[in-house]
């Protein structure tokens, strides 16, 4: 089966309509945090138009983001749908249930980004990606709360720190601490 291509085509922004029912939102951090990746890195991923009811189908905050710039156009990608594939489309572009998940090499991964590029801005928020337990993920897919909640919806929030030991005996002893105390630890090398 060949995989559908979609036309590209450069558009004023204020031409595009966000969806109104749009179902994703996002908080003025993230926001920060979004524009600032435009800015350090360019637009990596396009908007998605539907040409047929003039709504944005992706990219509703990349959207967003650009106007608070001061953009006035952009290279979309031009879909023709009814409405119904419309709706859909804009859900699995932001289901997280078929875009993966981080490992715990994302660690390390950051770590190496952080020492190579020393000056990226804080906004970009890379000490912040959390990476849930495997089982959580493959445990939860199918499972649901007593309520008929997806359970990995009701995952409480966790936090991440990084502590810097100065020496392997000083991480050793900090991760029993912790550990003692029902902290759950990944020593990075």
């Amino acid at each position: 089966m060949a995989i559908k291509r979609w036309p590209r085509k450069e558009m004023k922004l204020t031409d595009l309509v966000p969806m109104e029912d749009n179902p994703r939102g996002m908080d003025d951090v993230a926001m920060v945090g979004l524009t600032t990746s435009l800015e350090q890195f360019g637009m990596l991923q396009p908007i998605v138009w539907n040409k047929r009811t003039g709504h944005i189908v992706g990219g509703h905050q990349r959207y967003f983001a650009l106007m608070g710039l001061g953009e006035i156009a952009d290279e979309v990608i031009v879909v023709d749908v009814p409405e119904p594939q419309e709706r859909a489309m804009c859900v699995v572009l932001n289901n997280p249930r078929t875009q993966g998940y981080f490992l715990d090499a994302l660690d390390t991964f950051v770590a190496s980004i952080k020492l190579e590029l020393p000056d990226l801005p804080v906004a970009l928020r890379l000490d912040e990606i959390t990476i849930p337990d495997i089982s959580d993920i493959s445990g939860s897919l199918e499972s649901e709360t007593d309520d008929g909640r997806d359970a990995i919806d009701s995952r409480e929030e966790t936090y991440q720190i990084i502590v810097t030991c100065v020496t392997s005996a000083q991480q050793i002893e900090m991760v029993e601490r912790l550990e003692a105390e029902g902290i759950q630890c990944r020593v990075l090398a």
